[in-house]
């Protein structure tokens, strides 16, 4: 039966329920994991991300479908044309709006960002998964006595609450999907979710109409419905047999007292009437209380149907499979199951005749089991036939079921379902079980993993209680995540000296393992270089700085912490300063200071006067106190640490005099004195020279001059010189020989 739901918009709104995808800068958080909505309606789904500050993003969307070049986005997918919008609610959080959904939309939905180069993007995963379904009245039980059931194909969320209603009219509210109640078959229901009852399910009903005339056993009958879609074909039964297949709704036959008509859909057989009776309330009938049943392999399930034959007698009855038809003598004629060796020993009858109820047993269960199981009754005139449709029965093993196991990301909750192939009853207890030892405290068929770790990568499986030899096969958990102890080592591990190899080696602990490498150098935005290593020939002092690496895999990256690399090297850019730097005064003070670009930083400073050979000083300030002009020169400094030495360029210290003029003074007058004293000497020798006569005269003339004379002056040899004495006694002459010299005073000197 084809059942449509038509409607406009549902919007459901995702609060906060945060869910942390990832840690190491690069992020995505989800409002919600999961959820299931409406056909119709409209969704948002909310996100916010972070990233390393080193990043700008420019790129963001939403995708659920991967191409040759990677993730589509959904404003690029023609599926989606017209419904979908993005919206950035606030920095780094960004918003999906999808209208008008269909069940087609059932998917996951991912976010992803990218940075301005493209070179780093990031995808949150996993992402949130939505369920679209649509609502259908589900029909459960046999005459008046149904229970209906609004029902979709996954859990609604924020608990809705269900209205039902009745010939259009709204009879019940409640939380509760499940509506029972007195039903006639004028009867029509539909239900809706409270806060969009425009997406009303169609009104549903099925039911046999009669029409027949006073005393005639010709009846016609009606299979009728609302007005189905796709001209459906009715399939006719009676008394459990098939009589008819027809698009029409409509069936007239002749019919005995005894008989029950019921009709179904063709390909909805499951879903047929319940059997009604042509003539008064006692008429044949089989019904089974279950569609469906579910079993779990080596266990036991009971399978029961309740029967009426009216008012003949019964003479005998069965349960048969038709799945097993072809071992029967004859293929229209089902064999009683307890005949069958495929079910020796494990088949019995339970029930009360006398109460019209039989129920078949089945012990240790196959998945073979697993088929349509019927129960007939003969009676002395005829039986109850073997094609009205019975109770399936699903015999299932347990597995673990893990979305995408192998992209679960370390910090996310994850949830381990013990699934089976068909639904088991509620009531069941469970154990789990990670690399065969058993897990205390996990009961249920759900094994929450909150927050997973690395800690929990391993092989699981389940069993229900009781049954513990029954477990489920392995699955194994791969936990991935981003990297962990992301640091640097320095090799070699001593001391770097200018000219000299160094290599940087980025180490990190990651699953899966880390692809990306890039090197950085603090204070510089782009990157040095990529590779786990990094290595720096003929190193400068330009290169010393501190270093970190950024490691990335699938999860996310990682910064490490900064790494110092100190290059050593000798002197260099070596000079002078002169204070004060203006003119240099006799008598100041002059500071010279050597400034030196060393590192190790320089340890000796030498001061040298230029064409000096010996130091004048040491240490990195050379002062001249009370300069002099014997200071004025060239002066240089040597400098020198573990790695070397180097001399400055020399500076020129020029002295200046305090009186410039003076030395001028001195050098006139001494040259004036000089010319006097030459000119006296000339002139003396001149006059000499006009008032003696010979030699000889010269020789007798007296030594005792006239002291009135203005030319000579006397002079006592002994007072005026004391070389006198010394000369007579060096001479060593005889007294004889020696000349006499007048000793007495003259009246001058007197």
């Amino acid at each position: 039966m084809a059942l449509r739901t038509v409607g406009s918009v549902l919007v459901v709104f995702l609060w906060s329920v945060t869910v942390v995808l990832g840690q190491t800068g690069w992020s995505v958080t989800y409002t919600k994991k999961s959820f299931c909505t409406l056909n119709g309606s409209t969704v948002e789904l909310s996100c916010s991300y972070t990233y390393p500050s080193v990043h700008t993003i420019t790129t963001t969307f939403w995708f659920t479908k991967n191409d040759a070049a990677g993730p589509v986005s959904l404003s690029d997918d023609p599926d989606y044309k017209g419904r979908v919008t993005y919206r950035k609610d606030k920095e780094n959080g960004h918003t999906l709006t999808i209208t008008d959904l269909r069940e087609s939309d059932s998917a996951e939905y991912k976010f992803r960002f990218k940075d301005q180069t493209g070179g780093w993007r990031y995808t949150g995963t996993p992402g949130v998964s939505v369920s679209v379904t649509g609502l259908q009245v589900k029909v459960t039980g046999r005459h008046q006595d149904k229970t209906l059931t609004c029902i979709t194909t996954c859990t609604l969320t924020d608990n809705p609450t269900y209205i039902w209603y009745k010939n259009g009219h709204k009879v019940k509210e409640d939380t509760s999907s499940l509506y029972s109640d007195y039903f006639s078959d004028a009867d029509s229901y539909s239900c809706a979710v409270k806060g969009r009852e425009d997406l009303r399910t169609p009104a549903v009903y099925l039911q046999v109409k009669i029409t027949t005339l006073l005393f005639s056993r010709w009846v016609t009958l009606n299979c009728g419905t609302c007005t189905l879609t796709d001209n459906p074909t009715y399939i006719w039964y009676r008394n459990g047999y098939k009589v008819k297949e027809d698009t029409s709704s409509l069936y007239s036959d002749y019919i005995s007292d005894a008989d029950s008509y019921s009709c179904a859909v063709k390909g909805h057989e499951n879903l047929h009437s319940p059997a009604v009776c042509v003539r008064g309330q006692n008429c044949w009938s089989v019904t089974y209380p279950h569609q469906g049943v579910c079993a779990l392999k080596g266990s036991s399930v009971d399978i029961s149907s309740t029967y009426d034959s009216g008012y003949d007698t019964i003479t005998s009855s069965l349960w048969f499979s038709p799945k097993h038809n072809a071992s029967w003598s004859d293929k229209l004629i089902p064999e009683d199951l307890a005949t069958d060796p495929g079910y020796a020993g494990r088949v019995e009858y339970a029930g009360e005749k006398e109460s019209g109820r039989s129920t078949l047993r089945i012990t240790d269960l196959r998945e073979e089991d697993s088929a349509e199981y019927k129960f007939i009754f003969n009676t002395e005139t005829s039986g109850w036939g073997y094609s009205f449709p019975g109770t399936t029965l699903t015999v299932t093993g347990l597995q673990v079921r893990i979305k995408d196991p192998t992209n679960i990301i370390e910090g996310k909750d994850l949830c381990l379902f013990c699934e089976s192939i068909c639904f088991l009853q509620d009531n069941l207890s469970y154990i789990w079980y990670k690399n065969r030892q058993r897990l205390i405290g996990h009961e249920t068929k759900y094994l929450y993993l909150k927050p997973v770790s690395s800690e929990d990568t391993g092989r699981y499986s389940c069993a229900v209680a009781n049954h513990e030899d029954l477990h489920s096969p392995e699955e194994s958990l791969t936990v991935t995540y981003g990297q962990r102890n992301t640091s640097v080592s320095v090799s070699p591990s001593g001391e770097i000296v200018e000219g000299s190899s160094v290599t940087l080696t980025c180490s990190s602990y990651a699953n899966p393992p880390v692809d990306k490498y890039t090197w950085y150098k603090k204070n510089v935005t782009s990157p040095k270089a990529s590779g786990q290593s990094y290595s720096i020939t003929n190193i400068s002092s330009e290169d010393s700085g501190e270093y970190y690496c950024e490691a990335q895999n699938e999860v996310g990256a990682k910064i490490s912490k900064l790494v110092p690399v100190n290059v050593l090297y000798k002197p260099k850019t070596t000079s002078i300063s002169v204070s004060p730097s203006g003119e240099i005064v006799e008598g100041s003070s002059v500071t010279l200071t050597c400034i030196s670009d060393a590192n190790p930083p320089v340890d000796k400073y030498t001061w040298y006067k230029k064409n000096v050979t010996s130091p004048k000083a040491s240490g990195q300030s050379y002062c001249i106190t009370n300069i002099i002009s014997e200071d004025r020169g060239e002066y240089y400094c040597e400098v020198e640490n573990k790695y070397g030495r180097l001399n400055s360029s020399s500076v020129f210290v020029d002295v200046h005099s305090v009186f410039p003029w003076v030395p001028v003074v001195v050098v006139v007058v001494g040259a004036v004195l000089t010319a006097g004293a030459l000119l006296v000497t000339i002139y003396c020798y001149m006059k000499r020279r006009s008032t003696g006569g010979s030699d000889a005269t010269a020789d007798t003339q007296s030594v005792h001059p006239d002291p009135n004379s203005e030319t000579y002056t006397a002079l006592n040899m002994k007072t005026r010189s004391s070389e006198y004495d010394t000369l007579v006694n060096v001479r060593g002459l005889p007294s004889d020989t020696a000349p006499q010299i007048d000793t007495e005073l003259s009246d001058y000197e007197k």
